[in-house]
């Protein structure tokens, strides 16, 4: 482990009645690609579903199209979900609409007016530019407010939303990085993320205390065993990931009401 640095300096964030992680003792409640078990996973069902059973924050996935759209998918190919072996760059944007893929556009629409915000999680840095464009424009023209947006997953990605937004909210993913060791002292200087997101497994791995050393609130993924869920909770976590947001919901609602 690295050694340990002063409190990351806390974003200048605006009032507001959207939970934060380490507000409160509450875990935020965030729903994996809306709600996969009852529909197809990052479709405008999935996410609709997702916040009607309560989740505080919705992550979804971009990618983006040939003619340069951000849409919500997980998969570089279409082929899993959809069953069309072609790559979503090699697509334009009314193909894969028509398809049944959303844009981020018709998707940042579902959470206008609502107490939730959306999570985008972006696993290459080439697909950040469309996506936080098509964010701002929804910040700027007053259809979102600013704190309903967030960011995840590759860190070239969370660079250049930090770089364009200093007042984005960014939860630092850890993944496979971790076989490496925690993220650098100077990475988390340059994000100032709002919470340290890994995998459950690395949370409890020496992730908890690492990110208590620097201050920082704990998030992590993905959640959907009811034994691991119940532990992750007990140990002390400021929001968790899971496909399941109605069990995820449940559990929080039990010890926190």
């Amino acid at each position: 482990m690295a050694g340990v640095r002063p409190a990351v300096e806390s974003l200048d964030w605006q009032s507001s009645d959207l939970p934060r992680a380490g507000q409160n003792a509450r875990p935020l409640a965030i729903a994996h690609r809306g709600d996969p078990i009852a529909h197809r996973e990052n479709t405008v069902a999935a996410i609709r579903s997702a916040l009607d059973c309560g989740a505080d924050i919705v992550e979804i996935d971009v990618k983006t199209t040939e003619d340069g759209v951000s849409v919500v998918l997980h998969d570089d190919s279409l082929r899993r979900l959809w069953g069309v072996d072609r790559d979503i760059r090699t697509m334009s944007a009314a193909e894969v609409t028509g398809i049944g893929i959303p844009t981020l556009r018709e998707v940042l629409a579902l959470f206008e007016g609502r107490p939730a915000a959306v999570m985008v999680d972006m696993d290459s840095g080439e697909w950040a530019r469309a996506a936080r464009v098509e964010a701002g424009s929804a910040v700027s023209t007053g259809r979102l407010r600013q704190e309903q947006v967030m960011w995840c997953g590759h860190v070239a990605g969370m660079r250049e939303v930090r770089q364009h937004d200093p007042d984005a909210r960014v939860f630092l993913s850890w993944g496979e990085e971790a076989l490496d060791g925690p993220p650098a002292d100077d990475l988390v200087t340059e994000l100032r993320p709002e919470a340290f997101n890994p995998h459950w497994q690395v949370l409890e791995s020496g992730g908890r205390h690492w990110a208590a050393e620097r201050h920082l609130p704990v998030s992590c993924w993905t959640v959907d065993d009811a034994t691991v869920l119940a532990r992750i909770l007990d140990g002390g976590v400021d929001a968790v990931i899971s496909n399941d947001i109605r069990a995820l919901v449940a559990a929080v609602e039990e010890r926190h009401g």
